[in-house]
């Protein structure tokens, strides 16, 4: 089976060692946004627009364990999502490796921006579960989506393209995930995982 996925194991990055930028607009009202560093807490920060986030000078890529898909991708207004449940991830060691990865890098940014116990709901958690914790939780993805094409690229296992809205529902997959900004909107943070590599298993 071909593999195109070029991401770096999650265990490869060290937490500790990712840096943060604060990025403020100059001016919001006008049509052409421009941005400035900022040394202001993110918390505090009425002009803060994003932070950056980046390792070693580059966003963060990541090329997941093989996880499943339990939903078609999900189209709202024309913006596309997916989800990757971490499937077993109490006893499957990789899998709960991963698991804690991802929510210690929401705790790291989380300490970036100043939030605490009292302000945490304006942190927007990418990990989700059903309310009864019937099944194991799943990351939301986002699916790039510009200028009416994606910014993703999915292949079956022969190595050929494919459709990515033709992928079924629990479709086994690994993808290459990146992270690259934590935006302020509507006064919540919001780092969203976004897909650009989707290898069928």
């Amino acid at each position: 089976m071909s593999n195109s996925l070029r991401g770096k194991n999650f265990d490869w990055y060290d937490i500790s060692k990712i840096k943060y930028t604060n990025f403020n607009c100059k001016n919001p009202n006008c049509k052409k946004k421009e941005y400035y560093k900022s040394d202001e807490h993110a918390v505090n920060n009425d002009r803060l627009s994003y932070i950056n986030v980046n390792y070693s000078g580059k966003y963060i890529v990541i090329k997941t364990p093989p996880m499943t898909m339990p939903f078609k991708i999900n189209n709202r207004s024309g913006s596309f999502t997916m989800n990757l449940q971490f499937t077993n991830y109490i006893e499957d060691e990789e899998m709960n490796n991963f698991y804690n990865f991802i929510k210690n890098l929401q705790i790291s940014q989380v300490q970036h921006i100043g939030l605490d116990e009292t302000t945490i709901d304006r942190y927007c958690d990418q990990i989700w579960r059903d309310k009864e914790k019937k099944y194991d939780p799943n990351l939301s993805v986002k699916v790039p989506f510009r200028y009416n094409k994606f910014e993703c690229e999915a292949y079956n296992q022969d190595g050929d393209l494919i459709n990515l809205l033709n992928i079924n529902p629990f479709s086994k997959m690994q993808c290459d995930i990146y992270v690259d900004q934590i935006w302020l909107f509507n006064d919540s943070f919001i780092c969203k995982w976004k897909v650009n590599k989707i290898q069928l298993l």
